[in-house]
Order: C-alpha cells, then structure tokens, then sequence
C-alpha cells in the first residue's frame, strides 16, 4: 500500500452540507450528492478482505464502522465512486515562518474527522 495515495474524485470540504449518522450529503457541479456510510462501510470490508495490503483474514462488516481512509488533510470514503474530501493546503513563505495555515487545515480535518466520529463512524489512518 502506498502511503496516502488515495485516488478518489476530489471535493473541497466545504462542498459538504451535512453529515449524519446515516452518511454525508455534500453538492458537487451545483447538485446534492450523497455518501451511504453503510455502503462505504461494506466495500470497506470487502476491501480489507480482498487485499493482501492488511493482516486481517476475515473482517466482517458488524466488527467494522470503518468507512474511509484518511492521510493528513484528506479523507476518502469507501462510496461508490469513491469520493475524496480534501482540505487544500498551500506552503508560503509566510506559512513556512508562521505555520497558521497549516494549523487552520488541521483543525477543520480533526472537525470533519469528530463529526464522522460522533455520527458513530470511523476512519482508518494511513499515515
């Protein structure tokens, strides 16, 4: 497994309008989109049990509430298609000195990850 090659469509966090404990609705190119967190979370186990990337023989889905993977400042959910929200983040001579843009970003990724997390879901870290 490649460290933090996620290759889902990407949309910017704050495309996202809601998320529940069902899924997340978010709007792309001006329409209401929605990711089943039940779904992501089944073709998460069907990934894990697929690959030869984790050390895990035979997960099932009632042990999981897994329903994405993340790296720093993105979060791919295991939707069909896959979907990657991602927080951009831009490296300036300022940013270099003051690295308050990069601690802007960290909040809103750990924000997103708590409501995830609160909607009674998780993520699988990557890095």
């Amino acid at each position: 497994m490649e460290y933090c090659r996620l290759s889902g469509k990407e949309v910017h966090y704050k495309s996202i309008k809601e998320i529940t404990p069902q899924g997340l609705y978010y709007i792309d190119e001006g329409e209401t989109h929605y990711i089943d967190f039940l779904e992501c979370r089944k073709n998460f186990v069907n990934y894990v049990n697929s690959s030869n990337d984790f050390n895990i023989s035979d997960l099932k889905e009632i042990e999981s509430k897994c329903v994405a993977w993340r790296c720093m400042l993105q979060i791919e959910f295991f939707s069909e298609p896959r979907i990657k929200i991602i927080i951009p983040y831009k490296k300036t001579l300022w940013e270099r000195i003051t690295k308050r843009n990069f601690r802007k970003c960290s909040r809103i990724y750990l924000d997103l990850l708590y409501r995830i997390r609160d909607n009674g879901w998780s993520t699988f870290d990557l890095s």
